[in-house]
């Protein structure tokens, strides 16, 4: 039994046996993720998309939920910043209209949002 799960670390391999295996991949994508957040704030915006691609990547079998599709929306956003901060607007504005339809799709979807 592990009383402190910070030491050595949840990602350190001595911890992988007490890691269900969706949360390590919830982790490694948050890792992706904050990756490319710093990437992104040293001014390596190649890298952060790259970063962001990964993580867009690790998503493709998951399932549509409201969670995995928040975070195909934020990585598509961010996608979208870092190409915008090179000046690449054309690219930025379908990044962004990606991260749009996530969220739109749970609007509109007659399961989606409430109707009033």
């Amino acid at each position: 039994r592990i009383e402190d799960a910070s030491q050595p670390g949840l990602a350190n391999d001595a911890n992988a046996k007490y890691i269900n295996g969706r949360v390590s991949m919830l982790c490694k994508r948050s890792a992706y993720l904050q990756k490319g957040n710093a990437l992104q704030a040293l001014g390596r915006f190649e890298e952060a998309r790259e970063s962001y691609t990964t993580c867009l990547g690790l998503l493709e079998t998951e399932i549509r939920t409201s969670r995995t599709d928040w975070e195909r929306m934020s990585l598509n956003l961010n996608i979208g910043n870092a190409w915008l901060a090179e000046g690449n607007f054309q690219n930025a504005k379908a990044s962004w209209a990606k991260a749009e339809a996530y969220g739109q799709e749970h609007v509109s979807h007659e399961l989606g949002a409430k109707k009033k």
